[in-house]
């Protein structure tokens, strides 16, 4: 896998050669460090009403 920062970007994305397990992917997102600014908050999304669909 590999792990590269772009800017505000994080991307992963697969590495044929290089296998890494889910622990040392997570060591390797951690040593990235988080964005200067910090998380983006999302805004809210509402869902729209679909009869049946949460009965």
């Amino acid at each position: 896998m590999r792990i590269e920062r772009r800017g505000d970007e994080v991307v992963i994305a697969p590495l044929s050669p290089e296998r890494l397990n889910f622990a040392e992917m997570v060591a390797r997102m951690r040593k990235l460090g988080v964005p200067a600014d910090g998380v983006q908050a999302r805004e809210p999304f509402e869902y729209p009403e679909r009869p049946g669909l949460f009965d």
